[in-house]
């Protein structure tokens, strides 16, 4: 019996072990490193240790805030489509690695303090989450999934998927800079860009109007309470849009925005710099990329005048 159950033990070792090599190598394959990227994960492998600089919010603040344009201690947390709740669960995790009396920037944009994903949505983004936050940290966390894909991604990928990364490599894509980075907004996007918006973010503000989302509201209070704690100068941003963006908003609901980031900055003590309809921006789209993100010209504009006026 004892041979046996030693038996079975170097077999369950040799197999995590294999797992285990067989999952190492499978993360230093284009395949995975592409995934990591269209996950926007594959940044946080170049954290700075000591963070002085840090932005947090969803793609707004991924393309208005690069990391040329900040230099040393720079590290830009945000994600498309990242919610308020996200940043909250970032800042829990790698707290430690920023420093005190550090910048922390928190793009709050028109959505911000309504999202509400839908179950659908909120699954499409939750694997990122599993490959860089530990489980108290994820949201709903399914902590045999995190133990399994922490081992060997190989428990987590589909076969036919693995060996296709393995026997044909794919090419390495480029990062989301390289690919749109100097992309131009031109006239003749504008009405499909108009759809975007009234398909994809209205539903978003609609669902919690007009007192916007509590679990939302409530993330960025406990940002706001972490920062206080740490002495981390937090500041509320809006970046800059192109009119055409704020122009699909009904003004009741950009009213409403106002009023809650407005609530939010006085209940903090934080400044809120809005530079949504910036004048110096909005109407000139060689600045944009879309009508809602900045390209790099335009981030680079940004940061010239926002360094000026940060406290």
């Amino acid at each position: 019996m004892k041979r046996f159950l030693r038996n079975c033990t170097a077999v369950l070792l040799a197999v995590a072990a294999l797992l285990w090599a067989g999952g190492a190598l499978y993360r230093h394959t284009t395949a995975y490193k592409n995934l990591e990227r269209t996950e926007e994960t594959d940044k946080y492998d170049a954290m700075p240790d000591k963070i002085s600089f840090a932005v947090f919010g969803s793609s707004h603040g991924r393309d208005a805030f690069q990391a040329a344009d900040y230099g040393e201690g720079f590290f830009n947390f945000s994600m498309s489509s990242q919610t308020p709740q996200y940043d909250l669960m970032q800042l829990r995790q790698f707290g430690s690695r920023i420093q005190p009396g550090a910048t922390v920037i928190l793009t709050v944009s028109y959505m911000s303090p309504f999202w509400q994903d839908t179950q659908e949505q909120f699954e499409e983004k939750q694997e990122r989450y599993y490959r860089i936050l530990a489980p108290q940290n994820i949201v709903d966390c399914d902590f045999g999934h995190w133990v399994l894909d922490r081992w060997s991604p190989l428990l987590t990928t589909g076969a036919d998927d693995v060996i296709a990364a393995l026997l044909h490599p794919a090419e390495l894509r480029a990062d989301t800079n390289a690919i749109y980075g100097h992309q131009v907004l031109t006239p003749d996007v504008l009405a499909d860009e108009t759809l975007r918006i009234h398909e994809n973010h209205l539903p978003i503000m609609e669902k919690t109007m007009p007192d916007g989302n509590p679990v939302m509201l409530e993330a960025y209070r406990g940002i706001l309470s972490l920062c206080e704690k740490n002495g981390w100068h937090a500041v509320l941003v809006t970046p800059p849009y192109a009119d055409a963006y704020t122009e699909c908003f009904p003004p009741e609901d950009l009213s409403r925005f106002r009023t809650l980031v407005s609530r939010l900055s006085e209940e903090g003590g934080v400044p809120w710099l809005d530079y949504s309809q910036d004048s110096r921006f909005s109407s000139d789209y060689t600045l944009f990329k879309n009508i809602d993100h900045l390209n790099l010209v335009g981030a680079e504009k940004f940061a010239q005048i926002l360094r000026q006026q940060l406290p």
